[in-house]
């Protein structure tokens, strides 16, 4: 079974879409994100949750094949800079029914993540979460992942931290 980022993760990532599109009007509609279901890969992610205000929540989600989509470089009219973005899912958590799902933004040729979205669901109870500033995010394209080290994501009302990696296709566009 596939699995989407939820409607409010869709939302929130169509909503920074057609901000940087300058509302979606008068944009170079040519633009096109890869809106297929991450496929499952042979590579594994393990990330440490902490600090969510559902304690449940909390704890190691991992896969040893986390489903992925492909690496794209993208650079929608009015936005500076350009960026590499993918998509993950199924990194669960550890004697849960929780699972973790996301989107990652990171600038070509830096380490520097610059938007990530995360969602956490277990069928009954979602949340969002999203990485405002990109300290304790680093790319490491080396290894094929992106590592965190105490990265805080957060809602609005609730913030999380991450420490570990996840991992991201190794046939990604130049500078990706």
């Amino acid at each position: 079974m596939k699995r989407s980022l939820t409607p409010a993760a869709t939302a929130l990532s169509v909503a920074v879409l057609l901000a940087a599109c300058c509302g979606g009007g008068g944009g170079d509609s040519d633009i096109v994100f890869e809106d297929e279901d991450p496929e499952r890969s042979e590579q594994s992610g393990s990330v440490v949750v902490g600090g969510a205000a559902v304690a449940a929540q909390n704890g190691v989600y991992a896969n040893s094949n986390v489903y992925l989509n492909a690496v794209e470089k993208v650079n929608p009219p009015g936005s500076d800079p350009e960026l590499c973005r993918y998509r993950f899912a199924r990194m669960n958590l550890a004697g849960s029914d929780y699972v973790m799902e996301g989107d990652i933004r990171y600038q070509p040729g830096t380490p520097t993540v610059r938007v990530m979205f995360v969602t956490i669901s277990n069928g009954t109870r979602t949340t969002d979460y999203s990485l405002d500033e990109p300290v304790g995010a680093t790319v490491d394209r080396t290894n094929d992942e992106v590592d965190f080290a105490g990265a805080r994501l957060s809602n609005g009302t609730d913030t999380i931290t991450l420490t570990g990696s996840i991992p991201m296709r190794d046939d990604r566009p130049e500078g990706c």
